[in-house]
């Protein structure tokens, strides 16, 4: 009986391990670093990049300032991490915007299913206030509560993410909050058939030598199509 129990416990703390040397799995805001513009929408997901737990329910709160993003529970939509088990489940989502805090809540319905699985938990969409405040918006977790099928409390490890908003994006020269061919259109337009003037001009200057030109359009399109280099820099 005692070689039994003493099998017993070292079993558990083998099981264990990971957590009790600071392995946790974690709970993340993804991806860690994403930019928007005053046009523009960005999408946060949810994730559980890493799980050793049999999860049956979650709540999380996360903060953000406000006063630079803004966010309603239309726009949060639950994942298909829950429901690939095949059990019906809940989800629900809040905001309080005094205090810039979303809540998200989700579980999966049915005695003893439970999900060991990774993947999306939600979906969050945000999009910079108007009028626009740039700078950068850390996203935070402030809490998170999670519960196996007996109901015992199970801890993740967080990586939280930062939204950089924008007043303009780079080459954005149609100011639609994306970067694509229509940009490099618009720059054709306004050099050859005297078509609207990007707002401001130089936001058109995709290769930053400081003027807007074919060349301008040139890079564009090289680095929607054929994988050339980006914009020199996110924001305008």
């Amino acid at each position: 009986m005692k070689n039994k129990i003493i099998t017993i416990i070292i079993f558990l703390i083998i099981s264990n391990c990971g957590v009790l040397f600071g392995q946790m799995p974690e709970m993340a805001l993804m991806p860690p670093q994403s930019y928007t513009s005053g046009a523009g929408t960005i999408d946060i997901k949810l994730q559980l990049l890493s799980n050793i737990y049999d999860l049956k329910a979650y709540s999380v709160a996360i903060q953000f300032d406000s006063a630079m993003i803004e966010t309603h529970p239309d726009s949060i939509w639950e994942g298909p991490l829950l429901g690939s088990t095949g059990a019906p489940t809940f989800f629900w989502a809040g905001f309080s915007p005094d205090s810039g805090t979303l809540y998200i809540d989700g579980a999966i319905l049915g005695d003893g299913v439970t999900t060991g699985d990774i993947g999306e938990l939600a979906t969050i969409r945000f999009n910079a206030k108007n009028p626009v405040v740039p700078g950068e918006c850390p996203l935070n977790f402030i809490s998170i509560r999670a519960k196996d099928a007996t109901n015992s409390p199970l801890y993740y490890d967080t990586l939280n993410a930062i939204v950089t908003i924008c007043e303009y994006f780079l080459a954005d020269a149609n100011g639609d909050g994306t970067i694509n061919i229509s940009d490099a259109v618009f720059i054709i337009n306004y050099i050859f058939v005297g078509g609207t003037a990007p707002n401001p001009i130089l936001v058109a200057d995709a290769n930053c030598d400081d003027t807007v030109n074919i060349s301008d359009a040139v890079y564009i399109i090289n680095y929607i199509f054929v994988g050339g280099d980006p914009p020199c820099r996110v924001c305008y």
